[in-house]
């Protein structure tokens, strides 16, 4: 019995993690129907042994957007990482409500290997962009 209930709880707790988006679009990869994120509110980059961690947080015009992720664009320059940052739209109608419940995290990995002769990682929105240089 102890053992059902302990599984139970795992996959509720494993299920959370998706609403959370912890654990789901995490990759690069496009979003189906998405747009471009209205503005970014926030732009870092963590040094980890094996590259870089880029994370960003956005702010939606209204709530229910989904989905997000730091999609890379072709650049001439190499000493620039460029990404823009989409996020998956709502399929109906949300409320504005508060900045806080429109943020959105996202975040992508880059190996060190990519990073060689990177000066600048800059991350577009609709209205804005934000940029770190290393």
């Amino acid at each position: 019995m102890r053992g059902i209930v302990i599984g139970t709880l795992s996959a509720v707790a494993l299920a959370g993690c998706a609403t959370l988006g912890i654990g789901g679009n995490e990759t690069s990869e496009p979003v189906e129907s998405a747009t471009l994120i209205a503005e970014i509110q926030t732009l870092a980059v963590s040094q980890t042994p094996s590259g870089a961690v880029i994370r960003a947080t956005g702010l939606a015009d209204r709530q229910g957007y989904h989905s997000g992720a730091l999609v890379p664009l072709p650049d001439g320059d190499p000493s620039t990482l460029s990404y823009v940052f989409e996020i998956g739209e709502p399929v109906e109608a949300t409320r504005v409500s508060t900045p806080r419940s429109r943020e959105v995290t996202v975040a992508t990995v880059v190996s060190n290997q990519n990073l060689i002769g990177v000066r600048e990682i800059r991350v577009s929105a609709a209205r804005n962009a934000q940029a770190v240089r290393r």
